[in-house]
Formats: structure tokens, C-alpha cells, sequence
């Protein structure tokens, strides 16, 4: 069974897609910018059919997520960027749930907006807060918040929602924890059961299904999906009814043979290319 077994390309010729959705870092950038002529392949792909963007990234809301593509020469609109905190307000559950209250972010200044775009309000401490929210690590003050949480769900126990499920992104050094992994951790800790929102949970499928629908975007197998994560594109393409294939050489699976692919993720992905360049 040979690693790669097509590309972005022959599945373009062959099939051709009528909507593509794709992962952010790992399939549009890389941390080590080798993906640098993307912007051509977007263009490319947008002047046929609509190019989505469905991403674990809460560290930035929508505008600088768009902005963040921008700089690297890629122009998705921001009404085509899915973020996973924007479950917080599109999945009614959650929004019941921050609409109105105290909120804590863990995460940057900007991952406050999908609080506050829920209808909550951004609380400073997690004492002061009804609703703890993990949104992202926060490099060195990671250790101190984790504790802060902790102690805080200890004297008094609430709801947490994790929205960046991610446990690890692929840098340039190797595998780096994130928000996920230390979301696992606090749940494991304390015993207490998060309430979890991204991929590669149907939560977040039933979010992205909502807002493609709402586009008029009919949901069937010429919708495409692209992730460098295989459980992400089998839970995804299980739930939507859509296909997908998984990114092989610039994410989490580039230095992974497919045995270990299987060990790490459950599964081995039955569509593989090795990056959405065309």
C-alpha cells in the first residue's frame, strides 16, 4: 500500500469538486513556510468553486484569521472561514449556556470574541466566572493558568468548554502541545467531563453543516474536504456525507508512515496527497 496514492490535482481532473473545505495550518501554511505558492493554488481553485475554511484555530478570531491567510497571499473571505469557537454561538446548546454570563477565556485577547459574539462577557479571573472557556496554550504562562483553572473548578465546579480539540500542531522542531492536550489533562485531573466543540467531534460537523446550508451549499460527495489530521477527515466525511482525503507531507502525518498513521489516529486515511498544491 504505497503512502501517497493520488493528488489535489488528479482529483481535480477526475472529479472535480464543487466546493472545497479545508484545514488552515498544516494544509494552507506551514511553520516553516514551505508552502509559499498556496496563494496560486487558491486563486486557482476560488475562480471555479467556493474554497471554505474549517479550523481549529481559536487563538484568532475570524477578521485576523482572514488576515493572517492575507499575508500569506491566500484570500478566503471571512464569510467562508469556519472557526470552531464559532460554536459557541451557532450551536444553541453553548449559546444557552455563555449567552449573558460571566465568562474566563483561556487563550489570547482575541479569543475572547467568540465569547463575546456568543453573548457573553469576558471575566478576567475564572473565580469571577459561571462559564470557563479553553480557547488556547498560552506558551509560558501555560503552567500557571492550567493551575489557576484547576483550583478555581476545585472550590467550585462549572462548565468548561474546550473549542480547540487540537492536542498537537507540527512545527519546524517537531510536535508542540496545544490547547487540546492541556484540555485533556484538566479533564483527566479533576474528573470532571468537558464540553468539547471542533474537529473531530460531530458537534462541530452539525456547525459546519448549518453554515454551508445556509450558504445554499447542498452537502453530497462533490463537496470536498482537505485535513492533515485522518480523524478529522473520517469523522467529517462520515458525518456530512462529503469526501475527503488527508494531507500528508506538510502536517501532523509528514513524518509518519501509514502504520504509525494508524496507531496514532485509528485509522488509515484511503485518500492520501501529499499537499493541496496544485
Amino acid at each position: 500500500m504505497s503512502r501517497i496514492n493520488t493528488s489535489l490535482q488528479s482529483i481535480w481532473n477526475d472529479q472535480r469538486p464543487q466546493v472545497i473545505v479545508v484545514d488552515a495550518a498544516g494544509v494552507l501554511y506551514t511553520d516553516d513556510d514551505r508552502l509559499t505558492k498556496m496563494g496560486h493554488t487558491i486563486q486557482t481553485l476560488s475562480e471555479s468553486v467556493p474554497v471554505w475554511v474549517a479550523t481549529n484555530n481559536t487563538s484568532d478570531s475570524i477578521p485576523e484569521i482572514a488576515e493572517r491567510l492575507r499575508y500569506r497571499n491566500i484570500h478566503i473571505p471571512e464569510s467562508q472561514i469556519i472557526s470552531s469557537g464559532l460554536g459557541l454561538s451557532v450551536d444553541p446548546a453553548l449559546r444557552q449556556l455563555i449567552a449573558g454570563q460571566p465568562v474566563y477565556t483561556w487563550g489570547y485577547p482575541t479569543s475572547s470574541w467568540y465569547v463575546e459574539l456568543a453573548g457573553g462577557h469576558s471575566v478576567a479571573h475564572p473565580n469571577d466566572a459561571d462559564v470557563i472557556v479553553l480557547a488556547a496554550s498560552t506558551g509560558a504562562s501555560t503552567d500557571s493558568i492550567m493551575k489557576m483553572i484547576q483550583q478555581s473548578l476545585r472550590d467550585r465546579p462549572r462548565p468548561v468548554i474546550c473549542v480547540n480539540p487540537d492536542h498537537f500542531v507540527q512545527t519546524g522542531s517537531g510536535l508542540y502541545p496545544v490547547m487540546g492536550y492541556y484540555a485533556d489533562q484538566l479533564e483527566k485531573d479533576l474528573q470532571i467531563e468537558l464540553i468539547w466543540m471542533g474537529k473531530p467531534y460531530s458537534a462541530f460537523s452539525k456547525v459546519v453543516a448549518q453554515i454551508l446550508g445556509a450558504a445554499e451549499i447542498i452537502l453530497d460527495t462533490d463537496v470536498w474536504f482537505f485535513d492533515d489530521n485522518p480523524k478529522n477527515v473520517a469523522q467529517m466525511t462520515l458525518d456530512l456525507g462529503i469526501s475527503g482525503a488527508t494531507v500528508m507531507d506538510t502536517g501532523l502525518c509528514q513524518d509518519l508512515s501509514l502504520a504509525e498513521i494508524a496507531s496514532t489516529f485509528g485509522t488509515i486515511p484511503p485518500i492520501r496527497i501529499p499537499s493541496l498544491l496544485l
